[in-house]
């Protein structure tokens, strides 16, 4: 469990960098439909790793992920304007893939009952 301080940072970070990527990234390869899932700060303050999830396909994701990271010392400089820190974090982006999985795992779960259900009715 995170401490309150690192929960705090990560709230922010996520508020200032959602807001960053909307109205400031100029990319073509970050879309509009970019939204910021996760922000996890390193107990140091040294690092963050922020997950993003993207509306579309799989390469539209990793695309946008490619060029958050080509624009991330831009991002930490407005994030350095916009939050009273001693220090910054680098920041590096990574694509969220929990939604697929927990849609991967539900299927299999889904699959599992039904193949219950036939083993029931054949006990029957």
């Amino acid at each position: 469990m995170l401490p309150d301080r690192m929960k705090s940072v990560s709230s922010l970070l996520k508020e200032v960098i959602s807001e960053v990527i909307m109205t400031e990234v100029k990319d073509p390869r970050v879309g509009d439909f970019v939204t910021i899932t996760e922000a996890r700060p390193a107990r140091d303050l040294r690092s963050a790793r922020i997950y993003i999830s993207v509306l579309g396909e799989k390469e539209a994701g990793l695309s946008a992920v490619e060029g958050l990271n080509k624009a991330s010392g831009f991002i930490r400089h407005r994030i350095r304007s916009e939050m009273s820190m001693k220090r910054i974090p680098e920041l590096k982006f990574f694509l969220d893939d929990s939604i697929e999985r927990g849609v991967r795992v539900s299927s299999l779960i889904n699959r599992l009952r039904e193949k219950d259900k036939e083993i029931e009715e054949i006990e029957e």
